[in-house]
């Protein structure tokens, strides 16, 4: 049976790109960040690490598997929950991030079965924009170098897009050689429709006709890559996740525990080890000093004149787990965050809060996939066989 669809267009390429774009680099960024709602830590019975501890856990560290030599699949879970506002003068904006992901390997045919959730929702005052925008001119103003700025302001005054309160929600699911997109975003204002209209003409209406309708797309798998390749993203991601890992991991093992020590001291952190029987378990956390010496670092980085001075960390909470099964094989990770700074920019009060967790388990995946991939269709050829 086939159903028909509206035929592919420029609009609905740069559409189905950007889908598939988003939906590959939540999937990279999860396996890239250690990563629903996540716990963040990984229990263990840590102590403060030494040199004779050290030196033991770097010989599981410089070398870690993954993947069992008799195993017939292999999986990867990963939950992480965010969330970061920033308040400036008595207006504030925040993200927040939720999400699950699990994947498959078959590892005897290399099949893949996947399934990631998304739900990301993006809050803002009335006049946020323009409340920073009017310090930024105000602070210029005062030191007499912005007269033609304050006439480009009367020109090109800044946009109202009002009160923005959006949720976004995305489903992918890799099975049987396709992809599968779902969504849609909620809460698009008539301003902020009004104002994307007005800059990039009906085709962004289109755009925002689909995503608050909803969409359910299928697509090969060649299909996806084709895509991904054009705007270079997969190469860019794999490639920085890859040497980054790398870099971890060789550096750490490269070094004494001396000079690791010593260089985790001077930005406020300290390392724990857990080297018992059910394996290995590495702790990495922030000390009750990293708040002066990280408040320190930034305020020696930055100019006398800066606009941004008065910098206070009142909170720098950071735990980074990883672990490792009695044979090596890495078996999970995690990540615990909660930061509150504040800072003088412009003149006003600004603050900033960063609160998340991650998880992520090696090994088995338990994939939950709909029961029926009815009704997806492939916008990109028009139609598709179900």
């Amino acid at each position: 049976m086939k159903k028909n669809v509206v035929k592919g267009d420029k609009t609905m390429k740069k559409l189905i790109t950007v889908l598939c774009s988003l939906c590959l680099a939540v999937m990279l960024f999860a396996l890239s960040a250690c990563g629903g709602s996540s716990n963040g830590t990984i229990k263990g019975n840590y102590k403060e690490a030494d040199a004779e501890s050290y030196a033991a856990a770097m010989e599981v560290v410089a070398e870690p598997k993954l993947v069992k030599e008799d195993a017939t699949s292999f999986g990867l879970s990963v939950k992480s929950d965010f969330e970061a506002s920033v308040k400036f003068d008595g207006k504030s904006a925040s993200v927040s991030e939720n999400e699950t992901l699990d994947v498959s390997v078959n590892m005897e045919n290399a099949d893949v079965t996947a399934a990631a959730k998304v739900e990301l929702k993006l809050k803002m005052d009335d006049k946020f924009i323009d409340t920073i925008y009017n310090a930024v001119a105000a602070a210029m103003n005062a030191e007499a170098e912005a007269d033609a700025d304050a006439a480009a302001e009367e020109e090109n005054p800044i946009p109202d897009i009002g009160k923005v309160d959006v949720t976004a929600k995305a489903n992918a699911y890799v099975s049987a050689g396709n992809v599968y997109v779902d969504g849609n975003v909620k809460g698009i204002s008539d301003k902020l429709k009004a104002l994307a209209t007005a800059s990039a003409g009906e085709e962004a209406a289109d755009v925002i006709k689909i995503l608050e309708d909803g969409f359910k797309y299928a697509f090969p798998q060649e299909m996806i890559l084709a895509l991904l390749q054009d705007v270079d993203l997969l190469g860019g991601l794999d490639g920085g996740m890859t040497e980054g890992a790398g870099a971890v991991i060789g550096g750490m093992s490269d070094l004494d525990f001396e000079a690791v020590n010593g260089l985790l001291v001077n930005y406020g952190l300290k390392l724990y080890i857990d080297n018992g029987s059910d394996g290995l378990k590495i702790k990495l956390a922030t000390t009750a000093e990293a708040k002066t010496l990280i408040t320190t670092i930034i305020a020696s980085s930055i100019g006398v004149n800066a606009p941004v001075n008065e910098i206070s960390i009142n909170k720098l909470d950071l735990e980074i787990y990883v672990a490792f099964d009695a044979e090596g094989y890495l078996t999970g990770a995690a990540l615990n965050v909660n930061v509150n700074a504040t800072a003088n920019v412009f003149g006003k009060t600004a603050e900033l809060n960063v609160k998340g967790t991650a998880d992520i388990a090696l090994g088995v995946a338990d994939v939950k996939l709909p029961s029926s991939f009815d009704g997806y269709v492939n916008p990109m050829a028009g139609e598709i066989e179900e």
